[in-house]
């Protein structure tokens, strides 16, 4: 990045930072520990989700699988040269993008969430934004304030919504039938270096019982665990290894609401909070007005989540602390982490508390599987 463009980013340093983000485009703030853009930002703020999660990077790849020259030849350009693909890209409408990325995804890679366009390393620009290893670059740690958590029941957005569809009979049967079909790829790459068989993952998760409608518990508690819990954790684990504990904040929002209307819009036919439906407690959707429903009425405790939410995060994002009074939106100080075995974590809900996971006996914890007591029956932690 030409030096100008630094100039200009700083003299708008407070408006910049600090930074938010959510979803896949969320994780991505960890990468902002590169070099090229550390000084740029104050505080952080990620929500479920860290690069660390297995969706949030793609490990670089080959000619004839690199889903970039993919894309390009499905649209009809075929070159192994990458600015020719580049350029050939830009002249195409966002939305034919869209649609054909669509058709470079099997139904396998489907069912298992990958996100196909995501970051990766950069050894051959001038400048890379990110040339370093991954495992280099991530245990560099995030050196602002920093507030990051996860909800209830993460995976349920991903198997009972209308986001990718509401998973089926014949698809866990699929599953049932090879387990492996449930695990992402770079998940399942890992597994040997942990010592973790996937005979040992069904066991913890489903017992002896098939995977099925009837466990469909289970299923959600290994996506939510697979695919953003253990990510997160790690990002955590990584902070408090590195001192910066004191000024890492770690939540849990299990505000459940039958109004939600993240929960409307995608359709979440599942008990517990989904993946993104604090999001309607954040940021106003204009959508609401053109699906006909209504937002919440004050003195309601949809009205009341809203007010607590935005206070606590615009708190963090001028002075580095959620809770720097309390009051009655913030009757409690959210404390954050030590670097000790256990996570404080503060539980937003209606009536928010202080709690604590001890580390090593978490379900998510797959390294220490023989501490771990989990009962079959229960889909939240």
């Amino acid at each position: 990045m030409p030096i100008e463009y630094y100039e200009i980013i700083n003299m708008l340093y407070e408006c910049l930072a600090p930074v938010h983000a959510k979803h896949y485009s969320e994780a991505h703030f960890v990468y902002h520990a590169s070099r090229a853009v550390k000084s740029l930002f104050h505080k952080a703020i990620s929500q479920s989700g860290t690069v660390t999660c297995p969706w949030a990077f793609t490990d670089p790849e080959s000619y004839s699988t690199n889903k970039g020259f993919l894309l390009a030849k499905k649209l009809g350009k075929v070159t192994e040269d990458p600015k020719d693909v580049y350029e050939f890209l830009k002249t195409i409408d966002a939305k034919k993008l869209v649609e054909t990325e669509k058709f470079l995804v099997t139904e396998e890679e489907r069912r298992q969430f990958l996100v196909i366009f995501t970051p990766t390393l950069d050894h051959e620009s001038s400048n890379p934004v990110f040339p370093e290893d991954l495992t280099t670059l991530i245990h560099r740690s995030i050196k602002v304030p920093y507030l990051l958590g996860f909800t209830s029941c993460e995976g349920s957005f991903l198997l009972k919504s209308n986001f990718i569809g509401c998973i089926s009979k014949e698809a866990l049967n699929r599953v049932d039938s090879d387990f492996k079909l449930a695990i992402h790829p770079r998940v399942l790459n890992t597994l040997p270096k942990i010592s973790t068989t996937l005979c040992q993952l069904r066991s913890l998760y489903f017992g002896d019982k098939n995977i099925s409608e009837e466990t469909l518990a289970n299923y959600i508690n290994l996506i939510s665990d697979t695919y953003f819990l253990r990510g997160i954790m790690q990002a955590v684990d990584i902070q408090m290894n590195n001192d910066n504990s004191g000024k890492t904040y770690l939540y849990q929002f299990s505000y459940e609401s039958e109004t939600s209307f993240m929960k409307k819009i995608s359709n979440v036919d599942f008990p517990g909070v989904s993946h993104g439906e604090e999001l309607g407690y954040l940021f106003y959707p204009d959508i609401i007005k053109e699906l006909g429903l209504s937002v919440p009425v004050p003195d309601s405790e949809d009205y009341k989540m809203i007010n607590r939410l935005t206070q606590m995060w615009t708190d963090f994002a001028k002075t580095g602390n959620p809770t720097p009074a309390i009051t009655d939106l913030t009757p409690i100080k959210w404390i954050p982490l030590k670097r000790e075995a256990v996570y404080d974590y503060l539980d937003i809900h209606i009536e928010p508390r202080m709690k604590t996971l001890h580390k090593g006996k978490q379900r998510w914890d797959w390294e220490n599987m023989n501490n771990i007591s989990y009962d079959y029956s229960v889909y939240k932690i």
